[in-house]
């Protein structure tokens, strides 16, 4: 694990479209961003836009669809 705090992640991270992420979703962007041969800013947003098409908001938090894996 790269963050053992919420409070260690940049706030640019915390959330998407304004719906709190969990530390473990966030890993799991970013281990997927890492192993994107795009570059680190277009990785990083097909990542969350990939998180979006698996998962929604709920309760102010992001839950996975039936369409996708859990992150």
């Amino acid at each position: 694990m790269r963050f053992e705090s919420i409070h260690e992640i940049p706030k640019t991270l915390r959330r998407i479209g304004g719906t709190q992420l969990s530390i473990d979703q966030i890993e799991a962007l970013l281990d997927e961003a890492d192993s994107s041969e795009l570059p680190n800013g277009a990785a990083l947003a097909q990542a969350k836009r990939d998180f979006i098409t698996r998962h929604k908001p709920v309760g102010g938090h992001w839950v996975a669809t039936n369409t996708g894996a859990s992150a």
